[in-house]
């Protein structure tokens, strides 16, 4: 039964972090200040170097950007910890943050039980032995589990059948929206507004769009990390601004005569200054004050479901089913209702995923327990799961998804 020390050590050190935090809606530090040791080296070691044929590049943009600057080994088959480490000091990311996705694409990618829990930023790897859950298949392969329906930039799996590559009109979307919206101030409410039209897009184009709980955290985390992650600072926005420029750079998508062009090379600009060095993005005192705008504005990018079969098919999920009577759709609007049902999700949802990981097991529903603990959440003890099998999206899962 192993569990890697560095990991167990990295998930208690978040844990230091979640225990400080207040209350979701309040942050402990506000990014006020600017400081040139922000500045990212990209530069001698970490000049960028375009992939290769043999490298792996898959749908997270900072991963592989990490990669093409040798952040995180340049094959792009990557440990947990060098990806936590990476994030956090590129990027700007909290290790809670960073902890909690890292876990997360350990699962999809099925390698949860492999000592050193390394695993491919993008397509199967080879060399590497099958994961409690089958044979590993990189973060490309992990729909429904990281990579989910409705990204910001991706296109949806059964839309197109390619959900790893930069959606050319996606990401011109996003794109308009920041050149209607230059004011950095209004960088969440860019995202937001984004996050709505990559909903409706899914639900209006993909027959099979799932948008169970972990899939609603998974889009609406990867939509709140590109204005925690992804925007430059300088002494005039130290909050951060997104540049056109340097958010294609990050993308890998340049402008041709025929338009938008993913071209897999995400690269970080020359002159890009991270988040100030005493705020990271932490998933509690950032992330989820955050979502919680978001959903008090638009009550849909919290209402899980999905198409039947159909086009503009969407069927919420019975929640009040899901949750033996304690949630209903109403309820989840309701104080931090949606913060302590997706929580308690996850309480329940982890232990049958990795009941072979004690230590790192214990140790993240502990973080979890904490978390949610000062809320003063409702309890539920089992998942209705079988109100899940209506929807296509779902049961096509590589692995059931919950």
């Amino acid at each position: 039964m192993y569990a890697a020390p560095g990991l167990v050590y990295f998930c208690a050190l978040a844990s230091v972090h979640v225990s400080a935090w207040m209350l979701p809606g309040k942050r402990t530090i506000d990014a006020t200040t600017f400081d040139t040791n922000q500045l990212i080296d990209v530069t001698g070691a970490h000049a960028f170097v375009e992939a290769g044929p043999n490298d792996f590049r898959g749908p997270c943009p900072g991963l592989n950007a990490l990669a093409n600057h040798n952040y995180i080994p340049h094959h792009g088959v990557v440990s947990i910890e060098q990806a936590i480490l990476a994030a956090t000091e590129v990027f700007g990311m909290g290790l809670d943050f960073a902890t909690g996705a890292g876990v997360l694409a350990l699962y999809g990618a099925n390698l949860l039980d492999v000592p050193f829990f390394e695993f491919s930023i993008g397509g199967p790897p080879g060399g590497i032995l099958g994961g409690i859950l089958g044979a590993p298949t990189g973060l490309s392969g992990t729909h429904n589990q990281f990579e989910s329906d409705s990204s910001p930039t991706r296109c949806d799996l059964y839309e197109c059948g390619d959900n790893y590559s930069v959606q050319p009109d996606a990401f011109q979307g996003l794109l308009d929206l920041i050149g209607k919206n230059p004011d950095p101030s209004r960088n969440l409410d860019i995202l937001i507004q984004h996050r709505v039209a990559r909903l409706q897009h899914s639900k209006a184009n993909n027959p099979y769009f799932f948008y169970g709980p972990i899939e609603m955290l998974a889009s609406n985390l990867a939509t709140v990390i590109i204005g925690g992650a992804m925007t430059n600072h300088s002494a005039a926005d130290p909050d951060g601004f997104f540049s056109v420029d340097g958010l294609s750079s990050l993308y890998g998508v340049s402008r041709g005569p025929d338009g938008l062009r993913y071209s897999r090379n995400e690269r970080i600009p020359s002159s890009w200054y991270r988040r100030p060095l005493n705020d990271p993005y932490l998933a509690i005192t950032h992330a989820l004050p955050d979502m919680l705008h978001m959903w008090a504005e638009y009550p849909e990018t919290v209402l899980i479901g999905g198409n039947t079969g159909e086009v503009d098919s969407f069927v919420p999920i019975d929640i009040t089913n899901l949750t033996g009577g304690v949630y209903s759709a109403a309820s989840l609007l309701e104080g931090n209702n949606a913060i302590c049902f997706a929580f308690q999700f996850l309480q329940l949802a982890f232990p049958d995923i990795v009941s072979n990981l004690e230590d790192l097991v214990a140790e993240i529903l502990k973080q979890l327990a904490e978390t949610v603990e000062p809320l003063e959440c409702p309890e539920f003890e089992t998942l209705g799961l079988e109100s899940l099998s209506k929807y296509p999206g779902y049961t096509r899962s590589v692995k059931r998804s919950v």
